[in-house]
């Protein structure tokens, strides 16, 4: 396995440099000032009419600077022409050099020589996808996780990215969804779960806007998509504009069957309190396949579900408000729920010892519980029976749809 990964690794090490050699030769290499650098490697044939301008994304910008930019060999394998920029750093391509380099490569008419244009990144590269693609009007752009912006007056609700507010977000190219007004298409992937995503997505409002919400996958949703096997298709297709958003949500359903989006599901699950729902998806997917992850978690669900019907808070009474009951200067009061509405309905305690199991065990309270008769089983059980005052306007057999009978005291 070890001879193998080194294998591969040679040769990958000996495709980017026939790739820079190649640059060399037929397209060409430049630094835009000290922070950043492009490289474009020109293809041949018909799919090397394509161009496709990539940028570095904040994985990327802490690897070896010698490296290629961010999916260039990718792309150059698919046989479209590439220019990849590269960030020394979390720039956010805020920086003159690029307009300038952006404008100059305008002016030249570059984007002129190919019949299509595709601007595509993530994260940073997302934005940056979208910004520059004010550079060549008509042209596709595919942002993965983009930011609008990270101005603080527009976006000072995404934290997540500090050092990216002393970079100036007014000069040219500044605020995405205004640059990318005049593309073609603008197709904008995000997580719709993650909040600071999805409020970036949403500023992206343009008739040529392409809404593909994709929940529970991540900021880096790329490496699901890969996981998944569907990175390499809807890539494909989107760039060279052969799918639609219903092919791409087609090729999305396969993320029922990645371990990985199974697993962010579940987390997500564990974080509500939707116990019963996270069991029956557990269950869902130990049929499937042995998962202890799932099985450990749809234990945990038991016990924290047996718990919570052994001592629901919303059927307790303290310790004072008992007395006062035993006293016989109060009736304790509960708010019952019965259908849509809740109507509070005033119950009397009875008398008689507390049956087996009804020890309270939330320490200075003792439980009321739905669906519970400690009187003898002889007694008809009619819940209406025990109900002191009502609402008005409401009939016995409307309160009767649930039980909700107070347990005896425990003596101390």
């Amino acid at each position: 396995m070890a001879k193998s990964e080194e294998k591969k690794k040679v040769e990958r090490e000996a495709w980017r440099s026939t790739l820079a050699q190649r640059a060399e030769k037929e397209g060409f290499f430049e630094e835009i000032g000290p922070l950043h650098k492009a490289i474009h490697i020109p293809e041949a044939g018909e799919l090397g009419k394509t161009l496709v301008v990539v940028f570095d994304n904040l994985d990327d910008v802490r690897q070896d600077p010698n490296r290629l930019p961010w999916a260039v060999d990718f792309i150059s394998a698919q046989g479209w022409s590439s220019l990849g920029v590269m960030a020394h750093g979390p720039t956010w391509y805020r920086d003159p050099h690029m307009y300038a380099f952006f404008d100059r490569l305008r002016d030249e008419k570059f984007f002129d020589k190919f019949e299509r244009v595709v601007f595509y990144g993530t994260s940073m590269g997302g934005y940056a996808a979208a910004a520059y693609s004010a550079a060549c009007p008509g042209a596709t752009v595919v942002a993965i996780s983009p930011q609008a912006t990270m101005d603080r007056d527009r976006a000072g609700w995404d934290h997540r990215y500090r050092r990216s507010w002393r970079h100036d977000y007014f000069g040219p190219y500044g605020y995405a969804p205004e640059m990318s007004a005049d593309a073609d298409k603008v197709w904008i992937f995000y997580d719709s779960r993650m909040p600071q995503d999805a409020m970036h997505a949403t500023l992206f409002q343009g008739d040529n806007v392409i809404d593909m919400g994709c929940p529970f996958m991540g900021h880096g949703m790329l490496t699901m998509w890969r996981d998944m096997g569907i990175l390499k298709p809807i890539v494909s297709g989107v760039i060279n504009g052969t799918h639609t958003p219903t092919d791409v949500r087609r090729l999305l359903r396969a993320r029922h069957g990645s371990k990985m989006y199974q697993k962010a599901l579940l987390h997500h699950l564990e974080g509500t309190n939707k116990h019963r729902l996270l069991i029956r998806y557990c269950f869902s997917i130990l049929k499937l396949r042995p998962a202890p992850h799932f099985k450990q978690a749809a234990q945990r669900a038991r016990q924290r579900l047996r718990k919570t019907h052994e001592t629901p808070s919303q059927y307790c009474l303290s310790l004072d408000r008992w007395a006062s009951v035993l006293a016989g200067t109060a009736v304790p009061e509960i708010l019952c729920g019965s259908g849509p509405s809740h109507h509070a309905l005033q119950l009397f305690a009875h008398p008689q010892p507390a049956r087996r199991g009804t020890r309270g065990r939330c320490g200075g309270y003792l439980p009321l519980r739905a669906d519970a008769d400690p009187r003898p089983q002889r007694q008809p059980r009619d819940p209406c029976r025990h109900v002191a005052s009502a609402p008005a306007g409401q009939d016995r057999q409307h309160l009767g749809r649930r039980r909700y009978v107070l347990l005896s005291p425990l003596r101390f």
